[in-house]
């Protein structure tokens, strides 16, 4: 159990524990708040000043667990310590790439100075309304992100965290909870992700200082060069410490700014050869203000994720077409893989590998057998043949084999929607799955797997696949995760291979091994870089316009 969760449990229970207030006060003190809750129906959100609150079914349960006790102002209708602590949460959400004007900053401000000025039962009643609120919403954002993962629209969908928020508000609203620090508690808790929010900062800091200047002209500089833009350029790699300050003058192109350059490619993405070409000068030119917003999306990004990744877990970041297996917070394995083209884009989720199939047969998708194999056919009617693949009549573990001649290829050419078949290539060098593939059954039927077309590994741009995802070094992997078995090294899984009698032969690892399809397009590797990757499947965009959306609100259940 970490930390923050036996803390929530501790005050919670500490809570629970504390004698009611005397029954006169009781009353005195819930009755504006029963009346404010009792004035709508329940159907209904709650309205304050014009603001819809977002969590009114929470709300109703909250205080009515708390006999609707207010749970930040004093009984005199002042707010306590735990709502200055809650107001300074809300302002510091903009450094989780969150607004906190989601948060209704600005009307707990007014309402703030409104009850100082003129204290009243029912203006109290309100703000402390307006604060569980803030809470709760804040809370679930910071829990599971403001956007919902796969429809891209803001997100609420309270069923799987409503335990764990209704501990935190009540930790939180405890006499001597501390909301700031719980609500912190909520943020992911992995290393990347406090780097990547130190990162935020670090950018914005740079903004005020004046951001980065803008490399002019289009032709190429490289190693020898001498020109005015030079200068220019160095200035635009010290900014964004990629070049020493003591290295920052001078027009010449020398080794220390081919190193810098390099430096500035590899953290891009790009071919790493010192050499400031056309995409090299439009990453340098890329303003900061939109490296900002790329940080607040991979935020967000991070805040989607499960709140345990795993001791041991695999990580495929589909941007950058890279897999890591992390073992203890380390990366023990990593390689190049080939993932969706923007057509058909490799999704992101999280599961789990639990079997691999050695020497597989590649059920082929109804999608590409209607898109990709039907209109290879028209052009060779030998092609299933040749590349030794079966039509079945069905999807069934018995399906029966049918003849390709049997087959009116032409009346589906012109209906690829109604294919009815099952098309199955065997094992062998043609096979575009390899010799052994990684099964995490999903809803996407998407895998990982070996291929046979090594030579688009040593290409900087790798999407050519059908969404499935290609490994440069599949057997390293599978002996990783086969560790303790007979098959745990490299050399057992080749002899296990060339075995005639294995032609789709299943192996379940020893446990399930956790693996998480991301989308980063920014973030901070092990060695402290900040990297960046072009949006090649274009969902920055998406996101950030889903970000500006209104949070929705919580349907009564």
């Amino acid at each position: 159990m970490s930390f923050q969760r036996l803390y929530l449990l501790l005050l919670l229970s500490f809570t629970l524990l504390l004698p009611l207030p005397a029954s006169g006060q009781e009353n005195q003190d819930s009755e504006p708040i029963r009346q404010l809750l009792e004035a709508t129906d329940p159907s209904e959100p709650l309205t304050i000043h014009r603001i819809h609150l977002r969590a009114t079914p929470l709300l109703r349960e909250f205080y009515r667990q708390r006999a609707f006790q207010p749970a930040w102002v004093d009984t005199n209708g002042a707010p306590q310590g735990s709502a200055q602590l809650l107001l300074a949460a809300i302002k510091e959400a903009d450094a989780d790439g969150l607004s906190p004007r989601d948060y209704h900053l600005e009307s707990i401000l007014v309402l703030s100075s409104l009850l100082a000025a003129h204290p009243s039962p029912g203006l109290a009643a309100e703000l402390d309304l307006l604060l569980t609120d803030a809470f709760l919403l804040l809370g679930y954002h910071l829990l599971h992100g403001r956007v919902d993962q796969e429809s891209g629209a803001p997100q609420w969908q309270v069923e799987h965290s409503q335990a764990k928020l209704s501990l935190a508000l009540h930790a939180a609203a405890a006499p001597d909870g501390n909301p700031q620090a719980i609500l912190t508690g909520l943020l992911p808790q992995q290393a990347g992700y406090r780097e990547l929010r130190a990162t935020l900062a670090d950018y914005r800091r740079l903004a005020e200082q004046g951001g980065w200047p803008q490399v002019p002209g289009s032709t190429t500089l490289r190693l020898g060069d001498r020109d005015h833009r030079v200068v220019t350029l160095r200035q635009r790699l010290h900014r964004s410490r990629d070049l020493s300050g003591t290295a920052a003058r001078g027009d010449v192109f020398d080794e220390t700014l081919e190193a810098a350059v390099r430096s500035f490619q590899q953290r891009h993405g790009l071919l790493a050869d010192g050499v400031v070409g056309r995409q090299t000068l439009a990453a340098l030119n890329v303003p900061l203000e939109v490296r900002i917003r790329q940080l607040k999306l991979n935020l967000e990004r991070w805040r989607w994720l499960a709140e345990e990744f795993g001791r041991r877990h695999i990580l495929v970041n589909t941007a950058a077409n890279k897999l890591e297996l992390i073992e203890d917070e380390q990366a023990i394995l990593s390689m190049r893989v080939v993932t969706g083209t923007p057509y058909r884009r490799t999704p992101n989720f999280s599961d789990r590998v639990t079997y691999l199939v050695l020497n597989p047969y590649w059920n082929i998708p109804a999608s590409i057998a209607a898109q990709d194999i039907l209109p290879e056919l028209q052009e060779n009617p030998d092609y299933l043949a040749q590349n030794g693949i079966k039509v079945l009549d069905g999807w069934n573990a018995d399906s029966a084999t049918v003849t390709p001649d049997t087959v009116d290829w032409e009346r589906l050419r012109t209906r690829p929607q109604a294919f009815p078949y099952r098309l199955r290539q065997d094992p062998g060098p043609r096979n575009p799955l390899g010799r052994i593939k990684f099964m995490f059954p999903n809803a996407y039927s998407v895998y990982l797997h070996d291929t046979p077309a090594r030579e688009l590994f040593h290409r900087q741009t790798r999407n050519f696949s059908s969404g499935c995802i290609r490994l440069e070094r599949p057997l390293e992997l599978a002996a990783n995760l086969l560790a303790g078995t007979p098959l745990d090294s490299v050399g057992a899984l080749r002899r296990a291979l060339f075995d005639e009698t294995s032609h789709d032969r299943h192996v379940r690892l020893p446990s399930p091994v956790p693996v998480h399809l991301v989308y980063w397009t920014a973030w901070v590797a092990p060695d402290g870089s900040v990297q960046f990757r072009d949006d090649i499947y274009e969902r920055d965009g998406l996101l950030a316009q889903a970000l500006t959306t209104p949070p929705p609100m919580l349907a009564s259940r």
